[in-house]
């Protein structure tokens, strides 16, 4: 392996470590944890990702982030967290129901 590589892999692996994980002030995202050639990976976690789309879909009227979020809701309901999806989404009329529609829609 090149020696920038490896010392690449190093600081990834040292970035990932969750005892050096510090949330920035008001983040609460969920994570999802997984594993890539060996690498444990922290990815953003399939609701705040459905959430992002759902805002799109509905702020700006971007309907290709609605079919996205459409698309994340119906493949993966049976793992999404949807309580944690309607509270983040309650503050917000519009998206609280548009959250709504998708849960009906995903767990018909």
């Amino acid at each position: 392996m090149d020696p920038n590589q490896d010392a690449a892999l190093r600081q990834l692996r040292a970035e990932a470590d969750p005892r050096r994980r510090r949330l920035l002030p008001g983040e609460e995202a969920r994570r999802t944890e997984t594993d890539v050639d060996g690498l444990r990976v922290v990815v953003i976690g399939v609701e705040d990702l459905l959430i992002d789309r759902l805002r799109a879909w509905v702020h700006w009227r971007s309907d290709e982030d609605g079919r996205w979020a459409r698309r994340l809701a119906l493949l993966h309901s049976d793992r999404i967290d949807w309580r944690y999806l309607l509270e983040r989404t309650a503050k917000d009329p519009a998206e609280a129901r548009a959250a709504a529609q998708l849960h009906r829609e995903a767990c018909a």
